[in-house]
């Protein structure tokens, strides 16, 4: 058996990083970058910063606020004419994930031609265009969806309705923590959520091959997301909190270029799409459903998980009780950092029964359709609507 390990390119990472921006840049030679950031960043200085450090690398900085949290196509299409009328050579994405993912996707229109709606026709669609732009400079401001180190990209195709997948590499990651640091809790939290679920379902997609590289990366990432993540929500200026956060993102954004999520983001993405859900809320849920899932339909999973929520899993144990055990501190840790419930979001119970059939029936709605037995993934969103 063979597999491919995408994207493990070159990153930029601790306190002052970002200095470094410039310097990167001059080395693709770049003349004019299009300087794309999320709207919630300026009040900060962070995009006055960072012109600043690009343009004292001789190379002109052509400012594009992100208009969206959630890129769309039309959006896209906007960006992508806004970089051909400035006729840039490179892009530099400061923000969160949705932001890093406009920038690829942007640079694979770029490099390819045609329109955003071109390239979102989900997995059939991924090999058309194979032609990449760089350098594409990724500089996150959260820590959690790993857009930074990974090929992934999502965005709402509005011809039909449908967020759907497509990828695209960065050239080069510029990590800095401290760019945390001003993160509300809520958003270090939603985001945060996001790298422990994305290292929690790598490890039990078993739809998907075997996979050590990607093990490895899950493992660590998953740790340091399950001790860090919890600081970070309630003293964000902890530097040591930042910085694992930080890690265990990039650690989830190359853990799943390597093996996909599971249906924890399946649900995720539905939330996402029909309730129009920030993705971190949205990736607790599924994460809720998914541990109560793992009790009874895939309790071998239950041991891959249990060192990392500090429960004890002997040779002998009673899986489904060390299943139980682990939902119970899961849904402690989300219940710390201010995780909400569908209930509290409003949701009807009956999406419950809506989920559950759209991952049956439809790909559309998943990467890899993980779990298989689907009434049993209903009962288990049920339990989970007010956990």
């Amino acid at each position: 058996m063979t597999w491919t390990i995408h994207n493990i390119h070159n990153a930029v990472f601790g306190v002052d990083a970002r200095k470094e921006t410039g310097k990167i840049l001059a080395e693709y030679a770049c003349k004019k970058v299009a300087l794309i950031y999320d709207r919630a960043l300026e009040p900060l200085g962070f995009i006055t910063e960072m012109k600043e450090i690009i343009e004292a690398a001789d190379i002109a900085a052509a400012p594009y606020m992100a208009a969206l949290d959630e890129p769309v196509s039309s959006e896209l299409d906007r960006f992508v004419d806004f970089c051909r009328a400035e006729g840039v050579d490179g892009i530099v994405a400061i923000g969160g994930g949705s932001t890093m993912d406009t920038a690829k996707l942007a640079g694979k229109v770029l490099a390819n031609g045609g329109k955003t709606v071109d390239y979102l026709g989900g997995y059939t669609a991924l090999n058309v265009g194979n032609k990449i732009f760089e350098p594409i400079v990724a500089v996150p401001t959260t820590a959690g969806t790993g857009s930074e180190s990974c090929w992934g990209i999502m965005c709402l195709n509005e011809e039909t309705n449908i967020k759907t997948f497509a990828r695209h590499p960065i050239t080069r990651a510029v990590v800095d923590p401290t760019y945390c640091y001003d993160l509300p809790a809520n958003i270090t939290a939603y985001t945060g959520m996001d790298a422990l679920a994305q290292c929690a379902e790598c490890l039990v997609n078993t739809r998907a091959m075997p996979n050590f590289m990607a093990d490895a990366l899950s493992k660590e990432g998953l740790a340091l997301a399950v001790k860090y993540l919890p600081v970070a929500v309630h003293e964000p200026h902890n530097l040591e909190a930042r910085e694992k956060m930080c890690w265990a993102a990039m650690l989830s954004g190359y853990a799943i270029t390597l093996r996909k999520t599971s249906s924890g983001h399946a649900i995720a993405n539905q939330l996402s799409d029909i309730y129009k859900l920030p993705h971190g809320i949205g990736v607790g849920i599924g994460m809720a459903a998914l541990a109560r899932y793992n009790v009874h339909g895939d309790p071998e999973t239950t041991r891959v998980w249990a060192p990392f929520f500090g429960v004890d899993c002997p040779a002998d144990a009673d899986l489904a009780t060390v299943g139980e055990e682990i939902v119970r501190k899961l849904d402690a840790l989300q219940k710390d950092i201010g995780m909400p419930n569908m209930k509290q979001l409003g949701i009807p119970e009956n999406f419950c029964d809506s989920a559950a059939a759209n991952i049956a029936k439809d790909k559309k709605w998943t990467i890899v359709p993980n779990p298989p037995n689907f009434e049993l993934l209903r009962k288990c969103l049920h339990e989970a609507w007010d956990y």
